[in-house]
């Protein structure tokens, strides 16, 4: 787990209209490190997550065989 302090904290960067941002929270800066805060509800759309959904249960199905 990595702590990022407020202050470390800078606006996500624009990438100009044709780049969708909206899923980049902010950029932390930890040390010689910089890092990109994501909004995990926007990184996939509903229909991704129904999809990885529907493969792990039918990873977890396979496996109790």
């Amino acid at each position: 787990m990595l702590n990022v302090s407020r202050e470390q904290i800078e606006a996500p960067p624009s990438f100009g209209a044709s780049v969708d941002t909206d899923f980049i929270l902010g950029m932390g800066k930890v040390g010689q490190k910089v890092v990109m805060l994501l909004d995990v509800d926007k990184v996939l759309a509903n229909e991704e997550i129904s999809v990885l959904e529907q493969t792990k249960h039918s990873i977890e199905g396979k496996e109790e065989v």
